[in-house]
């Protein structure tokens, strides 16, 4: 019955670790690179949060059965949610900010250099994953002169020079008709279900861990 448990919870730990990797992975090849939408500083954050998350996620994955990865992976999962909670939190108020014609309020929330936990120098050493290159609250495409772009990036982010018929002309949004759900919104939505799921996990871990202290 344990076994079953366990491998069932392996499956959640595996659907949290794709969960947080797989937007990292589209925001940095597909938004940024392809897109030429520029990460700000709580841009690199969340994406810095979400590699920890799935980090955590990976742990738990690895072996259900070592107490110690698993508590290792519940603190870095947690610490990740909550900071990822925070900073997603900071970019909505930075495109409400924009929204209201107030840049300055942005700016003030926005730095040219990250500050990661620990002062970890990732924006030196990986700085085109962390390294912030556009303004908060605005993810609209900085797309370098002279660049010509193909029928699929045109249709994303426009046609040059006005780059204002594309569907992410304004930003990015999960149903760019209606401007619903921004950048911002989606990751305070990802950083709420993983904890959610996590607090069920950790319930779980508790739970197992009494009833075998109490056959021992």
């Amino acid at each position: 019955m344990i076994f079953k448990i366990q491998q069932e919870n392996r499956k959640i730990w595996f659907f949290l670790m794709l969960l947080t990797l797989i937007p990292v992975l589209i925001a940095h090849y597909f938004l940024q690179n392809y897109l030429y939408m520029r990460p700000c500083e709580q841009c690199v954050y969340i994406r810095f949060h979400m590699l920890l998350v799935s980090f955590a996620a990976f742990l738990g994955f690895l072996n259900p059965k070592n107490r110690f990865l698993k508590c290792l992976a519940f603190i870095f999962a947690f610490y990740g949610c909550y900071l990822g909670l925070k900073h997603s939190l900071i970019l909505e108020k930075n495109y409400t900010f924009i929204q209201n014609e107030n840049p300055f309020g942005a700016l003030t929330t926005c730095k040219q250099i990250p500050i990661f936990p620990f002062n970890l120098p990732l924006h030196e050493y990986f700085s085109e994953w962390f390294m912030p290159s556009g303004e908060c609250g605005d993810d609209k495409a900085f797309v370098p002169k002279n660049t010509l772009l193909s029928p699929l990036q045109e249709f994303f982010i426009g046609r040059p020079p006005s780059f204002d018929d594309g569907i992410y002309s304004k930003g990015w949004h999960l149903i760019p008709y209606f401007d619903f759900i921004n950048m911002a919104e989606i990751c305070f939505l990802i950083f709420l279900f993983s904890l959610i799921c996590f607090l069920f996990l950790f319930a779980i871990f508790i739970v197992q861990f009494k009833k075998i202290d109490k056959k021992i």
